[in-house]
C-alpha cells in the first residue's frame, strides 16, 4: 500500500513518452521518487524516466511499489483532467488496483498482472564521449524530415566539430539537414567525425513525445546507440532514450 499525490501533468508525461515504444510498463514509486524502464519488443529502443522525491505534491506514505500499467487506460483516464491538475494516487495492493483522484474524477484502475510483463530491463552504460546540446525544434526538425520520405526508412545523423546533419532517402528521393555549430548550444566532439543510420519510425516517435522540453543533449559514436537526455517535469526529473544503430544484412545491402 501506498498513497502519496502528483502532478497530472507528470502522469501524462510518462504515459506519452513510453507509449512510444510498448503498450505496457512498470512504475516504480517510492520514497525517493519514480523510475520507469521501458524497451521496445526488438531490443532497439530503450527509455529510462527518473524523477526526484519532489516530484510528489505530498508527502509518499507507504512501501515502495512496482505498479504495471496499461498505457491506454492510463493516458484514457489523465485525458479527462486538466493541466496543472494534481493527481491523488491510492494503492490497494490486495485488488492490484490503483485509485486515482482529480478534480471531480475518481478512477479506480486495475492494474496489469506484474507477472505478465518482463522486469525491467537494464540501461546499458555506453560510452559516447562527443555530444552536442540543441534545441528541441532542432531535432524535430531532422526528425519531420526525413519523416516525409517515409516512415519505415532511416536516417543518418552526423556528428561533427561543425555541427549536426540528418541525411534521409528513399528510391526517389534525398533530403538532408545542416544545423551549424553556431546554432547549437553547445557542442563538444573529438572525432573527426561521428556517423550512424538509426530507425526513423522509433527515432520520430520518441522525439514527437517531447514537446515542451527546451533542450536536449545529444550523444554518438559512430555505428553505436545514439542518447539523448533531457529534463522531465520542469527540473523534477531526467529521461534517457537510446536507440540502436541500424546494420546492414551480412550478404548483401538493405
Amino acid at each position: 500500500m501506498f498513497k502519496t499525490s502528483v502532478k497530472l501533468d507528470t502522469l501524462r508525461e510518462i504515459g506519452k513518452i513510453c507509449e512510444s515504444l510498448v503498450k505496457e510498463v512498470r512504475i516504480n514509486f517510492s520514497p525517493t521518487g519514480i523510475e520507469v524502464r521501458a524497451v521496445d519488443g526488438a531490443h532497439v529502443g530503450m527509455i529510462r524516466l527518473v524523477y526526484k522525491d519532489k516530484v510528489y505534491t505530498d508527502t509518499y506514505t507507504g512501501e515502495p511499489a512496482a505498479l504495471v500499467f496499461s498505457l491506454e487506460s492510463l493516458l484514457k483516464t489523465i485525458n479527462l483532467g486538466k493541466a496543472g491538475q494534481t493527481v491523488q494516487l491510492a494503492w490497494n495492493q490486495e485488488e492490484n488496483r490503483l485509485d486515482l483522484k482529480f478534480g471531480d474524477i475518481v478512477r479506480k484502475m486495475t492494474l496489469v498482472d506484474p507477472d505478465a510483463l518482463a522486469q525491467d530491463p537494464g540501461f546499458p552504460n555506453v560510452e559516447l564521449p562527443d555530444y552536442t546540446i540543441l534545441k528541441l525544434e532542432d531535432l524535430l526538425q531532422c526528425a519531420r524530415s526525413g519523416a516525409i520520405l517515409g516512415a519505415d526508412g532511416e536516417i543518418q545523423l552526423t556528428l561533427t566539430k561543425n555541427g549536426l546533419a540528418m541525411h534521409s532517402e528513399n528510391k526517389r528521393d534525398i533530403i538532408d539537414v545542416q544545423i551549424p555549430k553556431e546554432r547549437l548550444d553547445k557542442i563538444d566532439v573529438k572525432a573527426d567525425e561521428n556517423s550512424a543510420k538509426y530507425p526513423l519510425k522509433l527515432f520520430s516517435d520518441v522525439i514527437n513525445t517531447l514537446a515542451g522540453i527546451e533542450q536536449v543533449v545529444l550523444s554518438m559514436k559512430s555505428d553505436n546507440p545514439i542518447r539523448l537526455q533531457f529534463d522531465l517535469s520542469g527540473g523534477a526529473g531526467t529521461g534517457r532514450f537510446l536507440l540502436a544503430p541500424r546494420t546492414k544484412p551480412s550478404g548483401g545491402d538493405e
